[in-house]
């Protein structure tokens, strides 16, 4: 019982199972990186349908020893229906892990 315990939390908390080929070409390509971070940015705003994404000119992208770096520009309601400016920062390791990080832009 506790060995059929350890398993299930396994795959739900680990990704075990999961697709390798998959997640470790996630930092390597460049477009399924931008679209998990899109995904990302969309998961954590406050009202997901006002998002919108600037993929051309506020978005840079980097990749350095197996982890890809990209940065998004975007707009978005916050919770008092006001239109605000941000920024996220992206992570994506060589295993397709994504660390997102948003803040507001002050320009």
């Amino acid at each position: 019982m506790l060995s059929l315990f350890v398993i299930v939390v396994g795959v739900l908390f680990f990704g075990i199972g999961s697709s390798e080929k998959t997640s470790k070409k996630a930092p390597e390509d460049e477009w399924v990186s931008k679209n998990l971070c899109k995904e990302g940015i969309k998961q954590r705003a406050t009202h997901p349908s006002t998002v919108d994404i600037h993929g051309f000119l506020g978005y840079a992208t980097n990749m350095s020893k197996g982890t890809r770096y990209t940065k998004l520009s975007f707009d978005a309601k916050n919770g008092y229906g006001l239109t605000l400016k941000y920024e996220a920062k992206c992570i994506i390791d060589s295993y397709g892990h994504l660390d997102i990080s948003i803040a507001e832009r002050d320009y």
